[in-house]
């Protein structure tokens, strides 16, 4: 009888190891969507932001995107955000904060940059080092 209880414990009508190997389906389950949530957040960077990352040159200025939102535009750090067409970096100069929202198209392969400034409508190009 003792050998009986121990093999075939009842909780609401299930065995003792059908429980067992239900805990683990859950377990599995669990540590699955754990996962996907966890890849889902390490993903920052949609593919448009990441056509700007690196070097940048035009013939008067340098821009170093970094995966980080941060960006190096010579003497001068800031930081940078893409969003709807729209490249906005903001930087400190002289105790100054600066602000410049430019619209912005890639072509020849990604490796050529038009920035134009919204607010005089000047033109620069450039070239990805």
């Amino acid at each position: 009888m003792v050998n009986f209880l121990k093999n075939s414990i009842i909780i609401f009508n299930i065995p003792l190891n059908m429980m067992i190997y239900m805990k683990f389906q859950i377990s599995i389950c669990l540590l699955l969507l754990i996962v996907a949530i966890l890849i889902g957040c390490t993903q920052s960077l949609d593919s448009e932001t990441q056509r700007f990352i690196g070097t940048w040159k035009s013939e008067n200025n340098k821009f170093i995107f970094s995966e980080n939102g941060g960006i190096s535009i010579e003497y001068w750090t800031g930081t940078y955000e893409v969003q709807n067409r729209t490249l906005r970096i903001i930087y400190t100069t002289d105790d100054r904060e600066i602000e410049e929202i430019y619209s912005y198209e890639f072509s020849e392969n990604d490796t050529l940059l038009t920035l134009t400034d919204q607010t005089s409508g000047a033109i620069i190009e450039y070239t990805k080092q």
